[in-house]
């Protein structure tokens, strides 16, 4: 037998979730079906389809996870207007109301943001501590938007 066909397969489905304040936020996932379930934020300007973040979903989901990608209102597929930083959180929020909790898929998950996507992970994560995140990795995020 090979390493490729003993490899599970696995299915890539485009979905859309709506934030509080009704924007629509597109995001892709990568389904194994796996337990686990890691979810990529990408940085500022940067969409869920890029090369990047296409290497990085397959890259986890050849070792055991489910892997979901959103485009940040403003960018790629999904509606509304960056706020660079202000309302973002509410669309990662919304990604996971539709995949995490009683009833859903997935009952925990781990956040990898990069850059930008990092500081709104951070800061949803914070203002919903009750949300069941796992680990959060952030790769070159600011600290501070003001500096």
């Amino acid at each position: 037998m090979t390493t490729a066909s003993r490899r599970k397969a696995h299915t890539v489905v485009h979905r859309e979730a709506k934030t509080a304040d009704g924007v629509a936020i597109t995001y892709t996932l990568w389904r194994r079906p796996a337990r686990e379930l890691l979810i990529l934020a990408p940085g500022f300007w940067r969409v869920r389809l890029a090369r990047e973040n296409l290497f990085l979903a397959n890259f986890f989901v050849r070792r055991g996870y489910d892997v979901v990608v959103l485009d940040f209102r403003g960018h790629g597929d999904s509606k509304g207007s960056y706020t660079f930083g202000t309302f973002e959180a509410h669309d990662l929020k919304a990604v996971l109301d539709d995949l995490v909790g009683e009833g859903k898929p997935y009952s925990r998950f781990g956040l990898l943001g990069l850059s930008m996507g990092g500081m709104i992970a951070a800061d949803a994560l914070a203002r919903w501590p009750e949300l069941p995140c796992r680990a959060l990795v952030m790769v070159s995020s600011p600290a501070d938007l003001r500096d």
